[in-house]
């Protein structure tokens, strides 16, 4: 199955600075969730991820790492939500 996240930091300036945002989760490996859409940046070229919290029913989880190309990786320290979750 090919994944891929929407990077909603690319779409316009204004929302470069924009700090929330919705999304459902699409695939968890071990520690990491992939996203449909995500405003965190990714680790790469030379440049540091961004840094923060998911929140979902369950409550918030700090993502410590974030990495990929087509499919952005967030690393959480706990279990995350199951495939399908808001």
């Amino acid at each position: 199955m090919s994944l891929s996240t929407r990077r909603l930091y690319l779409e316009s300036f204004e929302e470069t600075y924009s700090t929330t945002f919705s999304a459902n989760v699409t695939d968890v490996d071990g520690l990491e969730v992939v996203l449909d859409q995500t405003r965190f940046y990714p680790t790469g070229g030379g440049q540091p991820c961004d840094l923060g919290h998911l929140t979902g029913p369950t409550g918030s989880l700090a993502v410590s790492d974030v990495r990929g190309r087509d499919a952005v990786h967030h690393r959480l320290p706990g279990r995350p939500q199951p495939p399908g979750r808001r």
